[in-house]
């Protein structure tokens, strides 16, 4: 009777004590992407590069329960060419992602150098997921800013279909204004079954007294069928160099489909970007397809096709999530096949 009382004890205690242990988490984890190229603009090129369909990364992530709903959370990731061993983002430590904050049931609060509201909305409805075949890398659809430094973002609670966040970064620049480099963005979703729409706004003070205001506008929108996705956007951009006078405000535009194919995926892209000066020679396009091949949950492999028409004035290249296409002078067409894998940890 005595063993059974202890073991009723010890089971009571190991009962009451398993929430508060699981209040604290710290998680690891990682990418590796690695993928081989043939690619052609000035001449053709061969090459391993890292970062392909995701970027590849090491990061640390965390939550803990401070008191009732309340909690801290953070992220740290950091950036790696896995092809040379080094930083990529700049040589950046944390060049990926680093962040703090609290979340409660009001919404969630962080500060650092994050995701911007038009990086993530393109990214949801791009069909090449800003990976390799992206025209988000290549630079034919334009991301003002795709990660800020010293910003604030405000995620509030869902409220049905409608989700919304807002972000403040501060320029901290020297020269002018107190006001010159700040970023001021937000984004509005609304997600009820099959249909994903999505508007977002971002405008970048001028980095110096001579500079100009930049800014974007963007709707995008997916819809699922079951046997395929529909998704795609555009978006209006006005002085993205932040040059005075430069006459690159353009016209974008991205549309395609995923189709899964039992456990892996097709996906088809096409992109345009027109400058509204049309002399400028700022105009280029550019199609994708890739075939992605799910081994396990963790592991995946991809095969992409990529061809850019340049403008007089462009010289976009094929690049992926970090990894570089081949050399590209201004006016010259662009094409790559890229082989590569994905292993996640």
């Amino acid at each position: 009777m005595k063993i059974r009382f202890i073991a009723a004890g010890l089971l009571a205690t190991a009962a009451f004590s398993g929430p508060v242990l699981a209040q604290s988490s710290i998680t690891l984890y990682g990418v590796a992407d690695l993928y081989a190229q043939l690619g052609k603009g000035n001449r053709t090129e061969t090459a391993l590069e890292s970062g392909g369909y995701s970027g590849s990364r090491l990061g640390f992530k965390g939550r803990k329960v401070l008191v009732d709903s309340l909690s801290a959370v953070f992220q740290l990731e950091a950036g790696i060419a896995v092809d040379k061993g080094v930083s990529t983002q700049g040589g950046r430590l944390f060049g990926r992602q680093a962040y703090a904050g609290v979340s409660d049931t009001w919404g969630t609060l962080t500060a650092g150098r994050q995701y911007t509201p038009e990086f993530l909305s393109v990214d949801n409805a791009d069909p090449m997921s800003t990976g390799v075949g992206s025209a988000a890398n290549s630079g034919v659809l334009s991301l003002l800013v795709v990660r800020a430094d010293n910003s604030i973002v405000y995620a509030a609670p869902k409220m049905g279909p409608v989700s919304v966040n807002a972000m403040v970064s501060l320029g901290e620049t020297s020269s002018g204004s107190t006001t010159n480099g700040n970023l001021y963005a937000a984004n509005v979703e609304y997600a009820a079954g099959p249909l994903d729409l999505n508007v977002s706004l971002t405008s970048q003070n001028r980095a110096t007294d001579a500079g100009v205001n930049a800014s974007i506008a963007l709707v995008t929108g997916i819809y699922d069928f079951g046997s395929f996705k529909l998704m795609g956007g555009l978006q209006g951009v006005r002085h993205p160099s932040g040059v005075a006078g430069a006459n690159d405000d353009r016209n974008e535009v991205f549309a395609g489909v995923q189709i899964p194919v039992g456990k892996d995926l097709i996906a088809l892209g096409g992109y345009s970007s027109r400058a509204r000066v049309s002399s400028s020679g700022m105009t280029a396009s550019q199609v994708s397809a890739e075939y992605i091949h799910n081994i396990t949950k963790d592991f995946l492999t991809y095969g992409t096709l990529t061809s850019i028409k340049n403008g007089a004035a462009t010289s976009y290249t094929t690049d992926g999530a970090t990894g570089a296409g081949p050399a590209v002078s201004a006016g010259k067409k662009a094409s790559a096949l890229q082989v590569g894998f994905r292993y996640m940890f």
